[in-house]
């Protein structure tokens, strides 16, 4: 997978094995947008080797194979947003374009909710930076759950959960 870094948005020049890019790609799939695309929406094309982020008005390019001779694509940029976030902000609703977020929790105990988990295949990764006693709850939509559970709770410095909406209804911790 790509290499990224704290705070990196964008990746270049990585190699990704082409059977890994054709699923992802493939995932998001459609001959044309679909009729209930809406702002935020990744989509590819029938003809061309690229995703596509779906804006208000407009579609930007995200994502690019090319060939090289040992059939191996390279990305022409992928871009990941990372958000920090600290005790102010809770509780904090995952925003649809989030993919990494941080929390410091200095402040106090932070709530980061989740969105409805509707089997989309989004992945989202939190994780707390401080050092301080109090926590970071990762809570599902409603009674929305994640492996199961109601919540997850990140005590310790650093950690992190990477979680996927895998059905409607639940979150996977992968």
């Amino acid at each position: 997978m790509p290499n990224l870094s704290t705070g990196a948005d964008a990746v270049t020049g990585d190699r990704l094995d082409y059977d890994v890019y054709n699923k992802l790609k493939n995932h998001w799939r459609g001959a044309a947008a679909p009729a209930g695309v809406v702002a935020g929406e990744l989509m590819s094309r029938t003809t061309t080797d690229k995703l596509m982020h779906r804006g208000t008005s407009t579609e930007e390019e995200v994502l690019q194979a090319t060939r090289s001779s040992d059939v191996t694509p390279v990305f022409s940029g992928l871009k990941l947003k990372a958000v920090t976030k600290a005790f102010a902000d809770t509780p904090y609703a995952a925003a649809a374009g989030d993919y990494t977020i941080l929390c410091n929790a200095v402040g106090g105990a932070m709530i980061v909710t989740l969105p409805a988990a509707t089997g989309s295949g989004r992945i989202l990764n939190i994780k707390k930076i401080d050092a301080s006693a109090y926590a970071v709850t990762v809570d599902g939509d409603g009674a929305e759950t994640i492996d199961g559970a109601a919540t997850y709770v990140i005590s310790t410095q650093y950690v992190n959960i990477t979680i996927q909406d895998g059905a409607a209804g639940a979150w996977h911790i992968l």
